[in-house]
């Protein structure tokens, strides 16, 4: 598991955070969300205190608390996708006020944004805000997307 510090000083060294939209990081969210059938696609990325949206495709809000994060959840588990079919039926998240008002987060798909080192930092994201179960293909197109926004950070640092 990754400590908050190796995940921060990650973040610090691709420069990212509380940057400006980037049409590369758009164009990935908007074909997940095409993908996947699911109304929201965010590129999450984490530090301390809040998630930060790279990129957020049916949604405004560039950020929200990190105490309200399904992202914080996912890359606890950095090698696999994080799913929650249904939220509100879920322990974790049943009381979270994203799911209790708006976006009113149902299903959640998170694969974990892993740097080369091995330090999860962020999720590539799909979010509904119904029951969606996504296929094997669904998910295994969500995957090598999340592969294109590590390349793209790496290659942006760069």
């Amino acid at each position: 598991m990754n400590s908050d510090l190796e995940r921060i000083k990650t973040l610090i060294d691709f420069n990212i955070l509380d940057t400006s939209p980037e049409e590369m990081f758009d164009d990935i969210t908007a074909i997940a969300s095409a993908v996947c059938g699911m109304p929201i696609a965010l590129i999450s990325l984490l530090d301390l205190e809040r998630q930060f949206f790279k990129s957020n495709f049916g949604i405004s809000d560039r950020e929200t608390p990190i105490e309200y994060s399904f992202c914080k959840s996912a890359i606890e588990y950095p090698k696999d996708i994080f799913i929650i079919e249904d939220a509100r039926n879920d322990i974790r998240f049943k009381d979270n006020p994203l799911v209790l008002k708006d976006p009113n987060i149902v299903s959640y798909y998170g694969v974990p944004l892993n740097s080369k080192s091995g330090v999860a930092y962020g999720t590539l994201c799909v979010i509904d805000n119904k029951v969606n179960v996504l296929t094997e293909q669904q998910k295994e197109v969500l995957k090598k997307l999340s592969k294109q926004v590590e390349y793209l950070i790496e290659l942006r640092k760069n």
